[in-house]
């Protein structure tokens, strides 16, 4: 039996094809097992409030909505789920959109779509593929469930393994010895041969533009905050400084949660179809590996084991980025280990109830990393620790206006 349909416009959420499709509704309550071993009934009981937020306009509107977009029809084994997706989405998201539903990961997930007069690329739009806007295309999935893939015993341990978010602030000249570790080099490799393969495209990359690799969770979103409103839970100016940033690079998110959540995150706060910007792809915990480095507060030498984000894994993929060109942007220093001359850290987001008036740390670094992007060929001759002193910060503005900007999707 098909399951009703999940209709997902341009600026709304996959979390409305999950919420169509299994009748649970996705709101930031969904957090509160954001780092656990994933459990789909504390998946369920999480997701509260969200889709009335899809449904005004009433049947008219959705008919609208259904003949202005591509219906797909996709059978996997012996369920059916129809998704209503808009013209300009990818295949790549597509294929996310079909992941939330069958937990079958994108780059799992062989498709076969009745009618298809191109290849699915990644980032071939779904409008360029031939299909036919408000009418169903078939479309066939092969693949198994995350939760019916063979893990060993170390990939096991990582996913079970606690967040620490205690964090530490380090000198690039402090780690740059990590970098030729054998033991980190061992690890840089084993997840090399694991990843390469599963990079799944929103859109296509363009030439000549840096690399903005984005971290989620207290970078742009309040990950534990009081409110369920996610444009409160959303840091202010989020959308103006991404699109500004777009002018001139790529944008990837990379967090360190599961998969899912990355997807349903950025769906929520209104990011992945946004008319002003795209974004390139997204990186999950599963990307990331643990590694000893020293600890600061140490006076004996001590190590602290703690995850990272090894950029090299994107370097290698698209060769056309490297240090001289890549920003990283985390709330937590040690995420940049293996690449401190990258990584800027941004003061975290949190108590969005009570900062959101006055936190104006997005539209400060929107005018620093435009500023270095028109300026500088090599990204490597510059302390990103000093930022805020490069650039002026932008003059605070009043709580009205800012209110207004942080509800507006642009």
């Amino acid at each position: 039996m098909a399951s009703p349909a999940a209709i997902i416009p341009p600026s709304a959420s996959v979390a409305a094809a999950v919420s169509a499709a299994s009748g649970v509704i996705v709101t930031p309550a969904v957090e509160a097992a954001v780092d656990a071993p994933i459990d789909e009934k504390q998946l369920q009981q999480a997701i509260v409030a969200g889709q009335q937020q899809h449904q005004h306009g009433g049947a008219a509107a959705a008919a609208d909505e259904l003949s202005r977009n591509f219906q797909i029809l996709c059978k996997w084994k012996t369920q059916s789920y129809t998704l209503t997706l808009p013209q300009e989405s990818t295949v790549g998201f597509m294929k996310m959109s079909i992941a939330l539903l069958t937990n079958v990961r994108p780059h799992h997930q062989k498709l076969i779509l009745a009618g298809a007069k191109a290849k699915l690329q990644d980032d071939a739009e779904l409008r360029a593929l031939g299909l036919k806007p408000g009418s169903t295309n078939k479309l066939m999935l092969i693949g198994n469930p995350e939760d019916q893939l063979v893990m060993d015993d170390e990939d096991k341990a990582a996913a079970l393994e606690p967040v620490d978010d205690l964090d530490y602030d380090y000198r690039p000249s402090e780690l740059l010895a990590l970098q030729e570790d054998p033991a980190i080099r061992a690890k840089v490799e084993k997840y090399w041969t694991r990843v390469k393969d599963t990079f799944t495209l929103i859109s296509p990359i363009r030439p000549n533009k840096r690399l903005l690799v984005i971290d989620i969770d207290y970078t742009i979103y309040d990950m534990k905050g009081a409110s369920q409103d996610w444009t409160v839970l959303k840091r202010p100016g989020t959308h103006r400084f991404l699109a500004a940033c777009h002018e001139h690079y790529e944008l990837v998110f990379w967090s360190q949660t599961n998969w899912r959540f990355v997807e349903l995150k950025l769906t929520e706060l209104g990011v992945l179809m946004h008319p002003d910007y795209k974004v390139a792809f997204t990186m999950d915990k599963t990307s990331m590996f643990s590694i000893h480095s020293p600890d600061p507060h140490s006076s004996t030498g001590a190590l602290r084991k703690h995850h990272v984000k090894c950029l090299e894994l994107i370097w290698r993929r698209f060769p056309q980025w490297n240090a001289t060109n890549t920003v990283h942007i985390d709330d937590l220093g040690r995420n940049f280990a293996l690449n401190p001359q990258s990584g800027l850290r941004i003061a975290p987001y949190k108590n969005s109830h009570e900062t959101r008036r006055t936190d104006r740390e997005l539209p400060h670094l929107q005018e620093y990393l435009v500023h270095i992007a028109q300026t500088h060929a090599d990204f490597t001759k510059i302390d990103h620790s000093k930022w805020k002193s490069v650039v002026p910060a932008p003059p605070p503005r009043n709580n009205q206006a800012a209110a207004a900007s942080n509800n507006n999707p642009r």
